[in-house]
């Protein structure tokens, strides 16, 4: 009768240890990752897109929820640095740093192209400079931000001309330090973008070429959504839902267009008549123009965007940015518009 009392015992402590174990398992320990983190971090910058107007109108708020933080940056290299050190989810930043990103083994991936760049950033000098064209600047002061798109044209011109980067004096100079260096008189020109170029052409300054033009000469510059992959795995919903705001964004731009330069006026803190000129400088593809194989293609066909960033990643390693070039399909990869086909084919049906 002991005997079995003690078995009695065992069976009855066991199995409450083991349900217990379960259920503290279950409470605690269940590795399932929620539907929504507890904040999406967005990394943004005061680019003129249709962006700003999604972020003037408080949509993301709509679309991705209370949770959601904007954290501004000046520069993209910044907002890469951000998301390395995943203190930020998705981010905007120019194709030469997405690039930089994918040669340090970042995962990341372009969801969504803001814009392919065109006059909005210029190479621009100083009247009295004694520059007309780019082989005047020899023995000049030019300064741009290394590792960004403005540099990789500025490096493109350069090598389109009968003078080398080694003729000149290149600084690697932020915006905001451009403007200062420019109004203490210690540079002769810069390759930049707005809102910096705006106040440079109105100090006077003669724009020598522009992003567009070098586009022409087959060097294409352009600014892009970009989530960390590890985001993107767990919250694939989030993801589409941010491409469905920069889709509401861009569809207002292109059927509202007065009341959309207002609003992108009123984000970027310039005037309207500013915002109209300076949306004249880029061109905004659509959702449609994306998912082809000009751009960042779909999941049936890759698109040209690869390529893109590959030149970009060329141009780095030529400037000593970066160590190697990475393979071919590390760019394939880190292209991905099947967030803009699920939300067009959410739209269809």
């Amino acid at each position: 009768m002991k005997k079995l009392s003690l078995l009695l015992f065992i069976f009855i402590f066991l199995t409450i240890g083991v349900t217990g174990c379960k259920e503290n398992s279950t409470d605690n320990h269940s590795g399932e990752v929620p539907e929504s983190p507890e904040k999406i971090t967005l990394g943004l910058q005061k680019l003129i897109t249709p962006e700003l107007i999604v972020r003037y109108e408080n949509k993301y708020e709509e679309y991705l929820g209370e949770n959601v933080e904007i954290v501004q940056f000046d520069s993209g290299s910044d907002v890469n640095t951000a998301l390395a050190s995943g203190s930020i989810d998705i981010g905007i930043m120019g194709t030469s740093v997405v690039a930089t990103g994918l040669s340090s083994n970042m995962e990341i991936e372009v969801i969504w192209i803001n814009d392919i760049i065109g006059s909005a950033e210029s190479l621009i000098v100083k009247k009295d400079a004694g520059i007309n064209d780019i082989n005047d600047m020899k023995g000049k002061r030019i300064a741009a931000p290394f590792v960004s798109t403005a540099h990789f044209s500025l490096q493109n011109a350069i090598e389109n001309s009968d003078i080398s980067s080694s003729d000149m004096e290149l600084l690697d100079m932020q915006p905001a330090d451009i403007l200062a260096a420019w109004e203490r008189g210690d540079i002769d020109g810069a390759y930049v973008w707005y809102p910096v170029l705006g106040k440079l052409i109105d100090d006077g300054g003669v724009i020598i070429t522009s992003s567009e033009e070098q586009a022409q000469s087959g060097a294409v510059t352009a600014d892009v959504s970009v989530v960390r992959t590890e985001f993107a795995e767990q919250y694939p919903d989030i993801v589409k839902k941010y491409v469905k705001a920069q889709m509401y964004g861009l569809n207002k731009f292109q059927n509202e267009l007065e009341s959309s330069a207002e609003a992108i006026a009123g984000a970027a803190d310039i005037s309207v008549e500013e915002a109209r000129e300076q949306i004249n400088g880029f061109v905004y593809p659509s959702a449609e123009e994306q998912i082809s194989e000009r751009y960042l293609g779909g999941t049936a066909h890759a698109g040209q965007m690869s390529q893109v960033l590959r030149d970009a990643a060329i141009f780095l390693k030529e400037q000593g940015n970066i160590p190697m070039i990475p393979e071919d399909k590390v760019f394939e990869n880190a292209i991905n518009g099947k967030y803009i086909e699920m939300v067009l084919e959410e739209s269809d049906g």
